[in-house]
């Protein structure tokens, strides 16, 4: 498990369907991360019966609109921040 890091979307394939265990390790996130999602995030998820089972095709676009929702378009005359890498002005 790595912290701070995004989902990468481009991990899951749209064909296959994915429990809450396998979905997190393609992801290389927790489980509970995962689980969240289903109960309070708002992934839809197949949860008649157990192993939940997510879509895999509904699993990346649930990805890409968390994403989406993340940016920011920069306003007018508005620049974003950079690391500087040790360079002096």
């Amino acid at each position: 498990m790595s912290r701070n890091r995004r989902a990468d979307w481009r991990r899951i394939k749209g064909k296959y369907s994915y429990t809450v265990e396998e979905a997190a390790r393609a992801l290389n996130l927790h489980r509970n991360t995962v689980r969240n999602w289903v109960r309070r995030g708002g992934l839809p998820a197949m949860t008649g019966s157990r192993p939940y089972l997510i879509l895999g095709v509904v699993l990346v676009e649930f990805l890409k609109a968390r994403r989406l929702a993340l940016k920011r378009k920069c306003g007018l005359g508005e620049l974003y921040c950079l690391m500087s890498f040790g360079l002096q002005y």
